[in-house]
């Protein structure tokens, strides 16, 4: 299994302890292995040695994406109360920082006993999906709730850290006013104590509760102390203005290009207002975060530039809707919570950090979009463009707010190098907006061309 350990390894894992033993018996008892690395070998392969690889091997019927799915399907439990009740939380929004998905996170950050953590991370799906399933739970007696729960704890864990406190007493009350969503903290909290079913694994004591409550604080705690210092080191980046249009409306967007080693560098710039950031640790992975509180931000077309970048010299000859079909000549894929992350084993992404940067300054408006694939060559109709041997300066496409397109040449004459690509022009262009009567805006001569090099680490 993974050692990424996340909300899909953990539900893999539980739909094995329900239904695996039918299949694989005593496979609920079994030990597990964690890998950082993706293995390369099929399933004949493990067949033989009776080990079954969870998200961790691209070529074996468990691969990598949507584990639990396929565990469901296999094992013939789709329609079974247990799946249901999993895809149903797959399918809710996990954006709070209370959620499942983050609350794993934490605990995989703080943690360095992975077996521990799944353990920890499968008492909470567990309890989830009970509750789900024999819902409504009734009260069995006096219930604390996560307000009182925290006060407690902190008080027997002897937490000082006043600024920790304030953060974490909005981050509580915030989770208790949706403690009827079943991804919430809250949520999980009350199923715990009203945890009675007979029929699954043993009813949770006060001082399992406590036990479990207990190792989340402490990691919280220590994260947002680690969090302020993280802080300190963002802010001494700038960020990088980037214009796009979301939903119809121009809006700028700033992006935060990190070195950085820190789990943490993604949310303290988003602290810092960036609503894109992109990250590359000190091995050479990279990945590239979007603020999911940008309502119509996602990452698709950056996945889709880069698995062109990635693409055979001879394959490159493609048409922009096709690039989705090369996933398999591409390093990155896309994380359940819409970031894009460079996980291939012992392959850092070559491509060099500032042209990822770079790239990203075309993928979220559609005239950038546009000048990007004319750069090369990437044809967006279903013919193909001529091929001209042409300089081709690098475009910064910018639209401001009255829809002024203005295209401002970025030369670097130490790195001319000749790129195949369809001439370029600005065609008059005629605007009307409330404010203003139409006017027409003459044509734009373009500087002398000049040429890019595309930068490979």
């Amino acid at each position: 299994m993974s050692a990424f350990i996340n909300l899909e390894s953990v539900a893999s894992r539980l739909i094995l302890r329900w239904f695996g033993p039918q299949k694989w018996p005593d496979i609920d008892k079994a030990p597990i292995m964690f890998v950082e690395n993706e293995l390369s070998w099929n399933d004949e392969f493990f067949d033989k040695r009776d080990e079954l690889p969870i998200g961790c091997c691209p070529e074996c019927r468990f691969g990598r994406r949507d584990s639990w799915r396929n565990l469901l399907k296999f094992l013939g439990a789709e329609n079974e109360a247990p799946g249901q009740r999993i895809r149903e939380i797959f399918s809710s929004h996990h954006k709070s920082e209370t959620g499942l998905m983050s609350l794993i996170g934490v605990m995989l950050r703080h943690y360095e006993d992975l077996m521990f953590v799944m353990n920890w991370a499968d008492q909470m799906l567990d309890v989830v999906v009970c509750r789900r399933i024999y819902s409504p739970a009734k009260k069995v007696g006096p219930e604390p709730d996560l307000k009182q729960m925290f006060e407690t704890a902190w008080q027997e864990l002897e937490l000082q850290d006043a600024k920790v406190r304030e953060h974490l007493d909005k981050v509580i009350a915030n989770s208790m006013g949706q403690k009827d969503e079943m991804t919430e903290l809250a949520y999980v909290l009350t199923a715990m104590i009203r945890r009675q079913n007979p029929d699954t694994t043993p009813t949770f004591n006060q001082d399992d509760i406590k036990a479990w409550f207990h190792a989340l604080v402490r990691a919280m705690y220590d994260e947002q102390i680690k969090f302020h210092v993280v802080v300190s080191q963002v802010r001494k980046t700038k960020p990088v203005e980037i214009q796009a249009m979301i939903k119809g409306k121009a809006e700028p967007l700033n992006l935060f290009v990190l070195k950085s080693d820190e789990q943490l560098a993604d949310r303290a710039a988003r602290f810092r207002g960036a609503h894109l950031t992109l990250i590359r640790d000190s091995k050479g992975y990279t990945r590239i975060c979007r603020n999911r509180n940008v309502h119509g931000l996602n990452l698709n077309i950056v996945l889709r530039m880069i698995r062109w970048l990635e693409l055979p010299i001879d394959k490159k000859d493609v048409k922009w809707s096709s690039l989705d079909e090369f996933a398999d000549y591409s390093d990155w894929e896309m994380s359940d919570m819409g970031n894009l992350l460079n996980r291939a084993p012992n392959k850092p992404s070559p491509i060099a950090l500032d042209f990822l940067a770079d790239i990203m300054q075309y993928a979220f408006h559609p005239g950038g979009i546009k000048c990007w694939c004319n750069q090369h060559n990437i044809w967006m109709s279903d013919t193909p463009p001529p091929m001209k041997e042409v300089k081709v300066e690098e475009l910064r496409f910018v639209k401001d707010d009255l829809g002024k397109v203005m295209d401002s040449a970025r030369a670097d004459k130490d790195k001319a190098e000749k790129i195949p690509a369809p001439a370029l022009e600005v065609k008059k262009i005629k605007k009307v907006t409330k404010a203003k009567k139409a006017k027409k805006i003459k044509k734009v001569k373009s500087a002398k061309p000049s040429s890019v090099k595309l930068e490979v680490a």
